[in-house]
């Protein structure tokens, strides 16, 4: 957290957040963006690349949550585990109603 407050470096949009959540998920990938993202995956690129790896996996959406306690994937279909590649990974597959 420390790391993520240190270099944080804010963007602009101009459409709100709230125009951007009401988009199809499919728009957020271009649209939605975490701020904390561009420092820490400069001091940990292996973030970076599992954030890439959702997407190649599959998804909709992927982030890292806050400043970076989780890095998560919206999928319209469940996707293989991941698990084998991360020894320390914890994975929860939900479905929406």
């Amino acid at each position: 957290t420390k790391e993520a407050y240190a270099g944080i470096e804010f963007s602009t949009s101009n459409k709100s957040l709230e125009n951007i959540l009401q988009q199809p998920i499919s728009s957020w990938k271009n649209e939605l963006k975490n701020d904390f993202e561009t420092t820490i995956f400069k001091l940990h690129p292996s973030l970076k690349q599992l954030k890439e790896e959702l997407y190649i996996e599959g998804a909709e959406y992927a982030a890292m949550s806050g400043s970076g306690s989780t890095i998560f994937g919206i999928y319209k279909e469940k996707p293989a585990s991941s698990l084998p590649k991360y020894k320390d990974a914890f994975e929860f597959i939900g479905e929406m109603e």
